[in-house]
C-alpha cells in the first residue's frame, strides 16, 4: 500500500533500505534522508531559542519541544533533551524541577 503512494526517488528509496522496526525509525530516516540542511539548521536555531510562553502550560511546551527534536531528526539522548528543556522553561520552573531527577521527557510530563 505504502509503496503505492511513493514517487520516483522517494520510491527507489523506500525499496533499497526497506525493513523498519517501527514508525518512529522510518520517519527518523525519511527525514534524515529528504529534509534539507538549511531545513534542519533553522529548525536547531528555533529550538535553541524556543521558550515557555506565558500561556502555555508546561505539558504543551514539553511537547512543542518534542516535535522540534522530531523534525530535525537526529538522535538525540532523553539525558539532553531533559537538560535542554530544563535550560527553556521560566526559572520559577527551573527552582521547582531543581533536586528532581527526570530520566526523559516524558518523566517530566507526568511531574507536570
Amino acid at each position: 500500500m505504502l509503496l503505492a503512494a511513493l514517487e520516483s526517488g522517494v520510491k527507489l528509496w523506500w525499496q533499497f533500505v526497506r525493513g523498519f522496526d517501527s514508525w518512529e525509525q522510518f520517519t527518523a530516516a525519511f527525514r534524515s534522508e529528504f529534509s534539507s540542511i538549511d531545513a534542519k539548521h533553522r529548525l536547531k536555531a528555533e529550538l535553541e531559542q524556543r521558550t515557555q510562553h506565558p500561556e502555555e502550560n508546561l505539558k504543551e511546551f514539553i511537547y512543542a519541544i518534542t516535535t522540534f527534536y522530531d523534525h530535525i531528526g537526529e538522535e538525540v539522548s532523553a539525558a539532553e533533551k531533559v537538560q535542554h528543556l530544563l535550560r527553556q522553561m521560566p526559572p520559577q520552573l527551573q527552582d521547582l524541577a531543581e533536586g528532581h531527577a527526570y530520566n526523559d521527557l516524558a518523566e517530566l510530563v507526568k511531574a507536570a
